[in-house]
C-alpha cells in the first residue's frame, strides 16, 4: 500500500471521530509507519506495506473517546517524547513553563550536584527534564502510583537520565520528611475541586487518573501540606531555595501559609528560604475603555527580517522592534551563528531599533535549545543554506497549538537542489548553490512561503512560489529583501517571482505595525463597549476582522494614523471561520470568541489552521460563559454577563482571550501563566491601562 493510500484512508475513517483535531489522521499514520510527520507529504508514493490493521485499532480507540494521547501511548513534552499509560497525566504544554522555571533555578543553585524533588512525578516528564537538562543534579520523583513510577523509570531510561533520576512510591506526608536537602521542589499537582469534577471534558474525566487531578472540596489539598512544609524542604544555602508549584486557583492560594507564621505562599523570606514567583495579571472588570493606544511593531514581521539578516553583507536595521521574549530568543540564536545584535530606542520618536550585523558563521547549526522555545528558528533555514550551503537545524516539536510540520520547506528546498536529511532530530541541509525552482505549495504556510522567498533570493536563476501564503507579513518581508536588493515581485497574490542575485546588502527596515495586537486592541473597546483608536494599525491588513466587528455592531473607521472602533448597541452573535489570509486570522480566533461570549444569540467558530486551539475554552466557562466544542467547532450560546474567576493561560493567544473576557466581566479576574502572553505581547497591561482598564501585574 502506498502512503497516500493509507493517508486517505485515515482522514475518511477519522471522520467518525467526534473530537478529532486537524491533524489528527497524520499524527496516527506517521505513528504506524514510522516517517516523520514533516516528510509525510514527501512521501507519498512510498510502500508502507499493510499497516491497516493497527491503523484501525488506534482509530477505533479514538472513536470512543479515548484521547490521541493514550491511543499512541506518548506524547511530546519540552521537545522529548515521553511513554504514557493510563496510570499517568497527560504532559500538558503549560507544564513546560513549570519546568523551565524549575531548570533555571537548578542552574542557579551554588551547589555541585544539586538536587531537586518533584512530587507527583507522573510520567517522570518534568524530573527527566531537570535532568536532562541540568547535567549536575539529581532527581527524587515521588508518586503514590506504582503504576506512573514504571512509566517515570521508563522514560528516564529512555532518556538517558535514569542514574540521576530516583522514582519512590509514597504520598506527600513521606516526601515531606526529607527535610532541608532540596535546591528546588517542584510540583504539578492535584488542583481540581470536587465540584468542578463535571466540568472537565469528558476525555480528561473519563479516561485520566482521578487521583492525578482531583485534590478535595477546594482544590488545594495536595498544595496546602506542600507549602506549610516548604521551609523545611529546602536546603539553607546562600540565597535559599524554591519551590515552584502549579496553582490553577491563585485567588485561594494566596492565603496559604508556610510555617511559623511565614506568611503567604508569594512570600517565604522568614523561613530563610526564597520562593520562586511568576506574574499573574490582576483585573477588576466593567470599566469602559476609552482613548488611543499605539500598536507595537509585528513580531511575526520582525522574526523573518531578523533571519533574512543572515542573507547580507551588511547591517540591517529592523525599526520599531517590539521588546519581547521571543525576539530575544532569536537575537541569540543570530549570536550563535556569528552575529551582533543590538535592540535601542535609537529610533524616530523614540521607537525601538534592532541593528544586526552579520558576521562569518563558523557554526551554521540552530541547536534544540532554542529551537525548542521558538518554533519561528526554522526560518534561518532558507538563510543559511543559501548563504553558505549548508545548515543543520534542530526539528522543531509541537506546541500548545498542535504539531506544526516542516515539509513544505523541505520540499521546496529538494526542488531547489538542496540535499536534506534527518539525523538525531536535526534537519542537515547542503547545497552548492541553489538553483532556481518551480514550487507549488500543497497547503498555505506563511513560514515556508518567507523560507523560501529567502533562500530562492540568492539561488541561481528564477524561483516561483505558487500557492504562496498572502499574509501582509509575507509582504512585509519582500520589502525588507527588495531594500536589501533582492528581486521580488508578486507579493501578496499566490504566485510570487524571485529572481535570484549574487549578494545582497544591508538597508534599513521600518516594519509594520502588528494586526493581531491591533485587533486584540479594538476588541477590547468592543467588548467593553468602549471608544479606542489603534495608532498605526491598518485596516487592510485586518479586512476580516473589522468586518466581523461591524457585522457584530460595532462601529469601525479608519481615522488619521490609525483605526477606531466603539460600541454602545449589543454584541451581536455572528459565526467565524478561521483560515489563511486574507481569511479571518486564527491568532483571533481565542479573542473574538471572548467577544462572543456575550453576544445577543448563537455563534459558530471553527478553527480550521490548527489542532488543539480550544484550550481557553474551559477558563472561559469558569467565567460564566456557555461554549459547547464538537471537533474543531465551538458553539458559543451569548450570555448577558460574565464573572470574574482565578484562570490559567495555556498558549498567547489563549492569554489573550482571558485578559478580554476579564475587563469586560463582573468583578476580579486573575491570570495566571501570563509569560504566555508575553512572548507576543509588550507590555499589554501598560497599554489597556491607558485605555482606562483597571489591571495590574503582580507577583503570584
Amino acid at each position: 500500500m502506498r502512503l497516500s493510500e493509507l493517508l486517505a484512508i485515515c482522514r475518511r475513517e477519522m471522520a467518525g471521530v467526534r473530537d478529532a483535531a486537524p491533524g489528527e489522521a497524520e499524527i496516527l499514520v506517521s505513528a504506524v509507519t514510522g516517517i516523520p510527520r514533516g516528510r509525510l507529504f514527501l512521501s507519498m508514493d512510498s510502500d508502507v506495506g499493510s499497516p491497516g490493521e493497527c491503523l484501525s485499532g488506534m482509530i477505533a480507540r479514538r472513536v470512543a473517546g479515548e484521547p490521541l494521547q493514550y491511543v499512541l501511548g506518548a506524547w511530546d513534552f519540552s521537545g522529548r517524547e515521553f511513554l504514557l499509560s493510563p496510570d499517568t497525566l497527560i504532559p500538558r504544554p503549560e507544564t513546560e513553563g513549570l519546568a523551565e522555571r524549575a531548570v533555571a533555578a537548578l542552574q542557579r543553585s551554588p551547589m555541585a550536584r544539586p538536587l531537586a524533588l518533584d512530587v507527583g512525578t507522573g510520567s517522570g516528564a518534568i524530573a527527566v527534564t531537570l535532568a536532562a537538562e541540568v547535567p549536575a543534579a539529581r532527581v527524587v520523583a515521588t508518586d503514590i502510583s506504582p503504576g506512573a513510577l514504571r512509566k517515570a523509570r521508563e522514560n528516564a531510561e529512555r532518556h538517558g537520565v535514569a542514574a540521576r533520576v530516583l522514582p519512590i512510591c509514597c504520598d506527600l506526608l513521606s516526601a515531606l520528611k526529607c527535610r532541608g536537602r532540596f535546591a528546588v521542589v517542584v510540583s504539578n499537582p492535584p488542583y481540581v475541586g470536587e465540584g468542578e469534577w463535571h466540568l472537565l471534558p469528558p476525555e480528561v474525566h473519563d479516561h485520566e487518573p482521578p487521583g492525578a487531578l482531583l485534590a478535595g472540596r477546594d482544590g488545594l489539598s495536595v498544595l496546602r501540606p506542600l507549602i506549610a512544609g516548604a521551609a523545611g524542604l529546602l536546603s539553607r544555602f546562600a540565597g535559599g531555595g524554591g519551590i515552584l508549584a502549579a496553582v490553577r486557583f491563585p485567588a485561594a492560594a494566596g492565603g496559604l501559609s508556610g510555617p511559623r507564621g511565614a506568611g503567604p505562599v508569594r512570600r517565604l523570606e522568614k523561613t530563610g528560604t526564597g520562593a520562586l514567583t511568576l506574574d499573574i495579571f490582576v483585573i477588576k472588570g466593567g470599566r469602559r475603555l476609552s482613548g488611543a493606544c499605539r500598536v507595537s511593531g509585528a513580531k511575526n514581521a520582525v522574526l523573518p527580517a531578523m533571519a533574512a539578516s543572515l542573507l547580507a553583507e551588511g547591517p540591517v536595521e529592523v525599526v520599531g522592534a517590539p521588546r519581547l521574549r521571543d525576539i530575544a530568543t532569536f537575537a541569540k540564536l543570530l549570536g550563535i551563528l556569528g552575529a551582533e545584535v543590538t535592540h535601542d530606542g535609537g529610533g524616530a520618536n523614540g521607537r525601538e531599533v534592532l541593528r544586526i550585523t552579520p558576521g562569518i558563521a563558523r557554526k551554521v547549526e540552530a541547536p534544540y535549545e532554542l529551537v525548542k522555545t521558538m518554533r519561528a528558528s526554522v526560518l534561518v533555514l532558507g538563510p543559511l543554506l543559501a548563504r553558505y550551503g549548508r545548515a543543520r537545524i534542530s526539528l522543531p516539536g509541537g506546541c500548545a497549538i498542535g504539531a506544526r510540520p516542516i515539509d513544505q520547506h523541505l520540499r521546496g528546498l529538494e526542488l531547489m537542489g538542496a540535499r536534506t536529511s534527518l539525523s538525531e532530530g536535526y534537519i542537515e541541509a547542503s547545497a552548492d548553490r541553489l538553483s532556481g525552482a518551480a514550487v507549488t505549495f500543497d497547503m498555505k504556510t506563511v513560514t515556508g512561503t518567507e523560507n523560501l522567498m529567502m533562500a530562492a533570493s540568492l539561488a541561481g536563476g528564477t524561483t516561483v512560489l505558487s500557492n504562496a501564503a498572502q499574509e501582509p507579513e509575507v509582504c512585509d518581508l519582500a520589502r525588507l529583501l527588495r531594500a536589501m536588493g533582492a528581486d521580488i515581485e508578486g507579493e501578496g497574490t499566490d504566485e510570487i517571482v524571485v529572481r535570484g542575485v549574487r549578494s545582497l546588502h544591508g538597508a534599513r527596515h521600518e516594519v509594520m505595525a502588528d494586526r493581531i495586537e491591533a485587533a486584540t486592541l479594538l476588541l477590547a473597546g468592543a467588548i467593553t463597549g468602549g471608544d479606542v483608536t489603534a495608532l498605526g494599525a491598518d485596516a487592510s491588513s485586518m479586512n476580516a476582522v473589522v468586518e466581523k466587528l461591524r457585522r457584530s455592531g460595532a462601529d469601525v473607521d479608519c481615522v488619521p494614523g490609525g483605526v477606531r472602533v466603539r460600541r454602545e448597541g449589543p454584541i451581536r452573535s455572528v459565526n467565524v471561520n478561521t483560515a489563511p489570509y486574507p481569511g479571518f486570522p486564527t491568532d483571533v480566533q481565542a479573542q473574538f470568541m471572548a467577544y462572543m461570549c456575550l453576544g445577543d444569540g448563537f455563534s459558530l467558530i471553527s478553527e480550521t489552521i490548527f489542532e488543539n486551539r480550544f484550550m481557553h475554552v474551559a477558563e472561559l466557562r469558569r467565567m460564566g460563559a456557555r461554549i459547547d466544542v464538537s471537533g474543531n467547532t465551538a458553539a458559543v450560546k451569548g450570555f448577558p454577563a460574565l464573572s470574574g474567576a482565578p484562570l490559567m493561560a495555556t498558549d498567547l493567544r489563549a492569554s489573550a482571550s482571558l485578559v478580554l473576557a476579564g475587563l469586560a466581566a463582573s468583578g476580579t479576574t486573575e491570570v495566571l501563566r501570563i509569560y504566555h502572553l508575553d512572548r507576543g505581547y509588550e507590555a499589554l497591561e501598560h497599554r489597556l491601562s491607558s485605555l482606562g482598564a483597571d489591571i495590574a501585574r503582580v507577583k503570584e
